[in-house]
């Protein structure tokens, strides 16, 4: 998807190091996981992406517990 940000707006939105956002999008990358480069973002492995982050839907829907 389009992403009209830089890593610098990025880590500063995420009050991160800009250094820390390069590393983890580095690895990200390296993991064959998502690149973000050119003002886009593009999901390689999205299932596994969200094993990565341990995400969980539940929250989204007020209907379904969420699990633990």
């Amino acid at each position: 998807y389009p992403c009209p940000l830089s890593q610098y707006l990025l880590a500063d939105a995420l009050g991160l190091s800009a250094i820390h956002v390069n590393r983890v999008l580095r690895q990200l990358r390296e993991k064959k996981l998502l690149t973000f480069q050119r003002k886009a973002v593009e999901f390689h492995n999205l299932d596994a992406l969200i094993a990565l982050a341990e995400f969980q839907t539940a929250y989204l829907d007020q209907d379904e517990p969420i699990m633990k």
